[in-house]
């Protein structure tokens, strides 16, 4: 509820928001919800110290919020709960730093010298594109080539085709050829289906250029209409294309396994 909410505001009036921030406007609508209150006074009614929670939420520290949320979220029944509330604060920090670069370097932070990140950009159109709806999908572009770019071998791009965009295959062969990217990313349940004409030309290309294919797969994530589901079904790969030379992979959603 408390995370709907946030996410509801900064669709409304996006923000920046570092961590400290973010934990901060977490807390307030936590502090909203009445089984986390009573939890709060449970949990830090022996404290010597007493925590007034309000205005003063900008004087406490980032590890102080984050043990506020953790300590209160271990204490509900179920188990689970707490492991899932930080993941999603934390899914949100990291999409609300101001670039995709930003983004990378966070990332590349916590990983090996040797580790790779393959970026799987998505393209959600819909007819008619707005002008602020068109600069953010070249800034995704943009952003993903410019991380791939600055770390060689460290950051691999997929280009998101959606066959319904205008140019998406001169978009595709210009992200390859010139921006560094690496693969296509489908989400079929968007837009076309899995043989469509739209779609064979850009499995020409792919074989051409020996490039990956990747799509999501299941019944859950984004999807047009219910019957769009089902253009994500590995069957439809089965029945239609496993005669192509195409590189063919799928990703269970939401677990982001490469099967």
């Amino acid at each position: 509820e408390a995370i709907g909410s946030l996410l509801h505001d900064q669709l409304e009036r996006p923000e920046y928001l570092d961590e400290g921030r973010l934990l901060r406007k977490l807390l307030q609508k936590l502090t909203g919800i009445d089984s986390f209150n009573e939890l709060l006074e449970k949990q830090f009614s022996n404290d010597l110290i007493s925590i007034q929670l309000g205005e003063d939420l900008d004087d406490l520290a980032v590890d102080a919020l984050s043990d506020i949320i953790t300590r209160v979220l271990d204490a509900y029944p179920g188990g689970g709960v707490p492991w899932k509330i930080l993941d999603v604060i934390e899914a949100l920090r990291l999409s609300m730093q101001a670039t995709i670069t930003d983004v990378a370097n966070d990332l590349l932070r916590h990983m090996d010298d040797d580790g790779v990140i393959v970026s799987l950009m998505m393209d959600i159109f819909a007819a008619p594109e707005s002008a602020s709806d068109r600069k953010r999908h070249m800034s995704q572009i943009d952003g993903a080539a410019e991380a791939a770019l600055q770390r060689p071998g460290r950051i691999l791009p997929f280009f998101g085709v959606h066959p319904e965009r205008p140019g998406h295959l001169e978009e595709l062969k210009n992200a390859v050829e010139n921006k560094g990217f690496v693969g296509v990313k489908l989400d079929l349940s968007l837009g076309d289906s899995v043989d469509s004409e739209e779609m064979r030309l850009v499995y020409e290309y792919s074989i051409e250029e020996d490039l990956p294919v990747l799509l999501h797969c299941g019944h859950g994530g984004s999807y047009r209409s219910e019957d769009q589901v089902q253009l994500c079904d590995p069957a439809q790969w089965t029945r239609r294309t496993c005669s192509r030379s195409a590189q063919t992979s799928s990703m269970s959603r939401p677990s982001s396994r490469i099967v």
